[in-house]
C-alpha cells in the first residue's frame, strides 16, 4: 500500500504546472506517417545491426498540455492508429516534450514516455487481441506558419518488450495553437 501511495504522490507531483503556468490547451497535432518494424523472418545482418522488413501506415494526433514541472517542458497525451493489412494497433501514449530550441517561431523537442499498444486480431494469422506496454522518444521539429497554423515532424522510436514489437515512427503532421 505503501507504495502504491508513493507512486500516486509522483504522478500528481509530475502532473503539476510550472510555477506561473497552467495545465491547458497548448496545442492540437494530428500526422500521417510510416512506423517501420521488424517481423522477424529476416536474419540479422552479420555486422550486428537489424533490418526493417514491415512498413506500417500510422495515422494519429496529440493533445498539448502545456507546461509541466518547468518551463520548456510539455505534458502530450496522444494516440495512434497503425495499420498493415488486416493488423491493427491503437497505441495510447503519454510523453513529456523538453523544447530545446525555441527561435523564429521554431520549436525542437526531444522527449520520452509510456504508451500502451491495443493489438487487434490478424486475420491471416490466427493472432489475438493483446495489449502491450512501450517507452517512447519522440525528436521533432514544429514551425509555425501563419497564425496559430503550423506543421511539424517526428521522430519516435519505440521500445517494446519485444524486438518484434519495437519500431522507429516517422510521422508528418499539422499543428494547430500556440508557438
Amino acid at each position: 500500500m505503501h507504495r502504491i501511495a508513493v507512486a500516486l504522490s509522483c504522478v500528481l507531483l509530475l502532473l503539476l504546472p510550472a510555477k506561473g503556468h497552467a495545465l491547458g490547451f497548448s496545442g492540437l497535432g494530428v500526422s500521417a506517417g510510416l512506423d517501420l518494424t521488424q517481423s522477424g523472418t529476416v536474419p540479422r545482418t552479420v555486422t550486428g545491426g537489424t533490418n526493417f522488413d514491415s512498413a506500417r501506415l500510422a495515422v494519429g494526433g496529440y493533445l498539448n498540455l502545456g507546461e509541466v514541472i518547468t518551463q520548456n517542458l510539455d505534458l502530450v497525451p496522444g494516440f495512434d492508429a497503425l495499420l498493415e493489412g488486416d493488423l491493427k494497433i491503437y497505441s495510447i501514449n503519454t510523453e513529456v516534450r523538453y523544447r530545446f530550441y525555441q527561435k523564429n517561431k521554431a520549436i525542437g523537442y526531444v522527449g520520452g514516455g509510456i504508451g500502451v499498444h491495443l493489438f487487434r486480431p490478424d486475420a491471416a494469422t490466427g493472432s489475438s487481441n493483446q495489449t502491450k506496454g512501450s517507452l517512447n522518444v519522440p525528436i521533432g521539429y514544429q514551425k509555425q506558419m501563419s497564425g496559430g497554423l503550423g506543421w511539424f515532424t517526428e521522430m519516435k522510436l519505440v521500445i517494446a518488450d519485444s524486438q518484434n514489437d519495437s519500431s522507429f515512427r516517422f510521422s508528418l503532421g499539422l499543428v494547430l495553437g500556440a508557438f
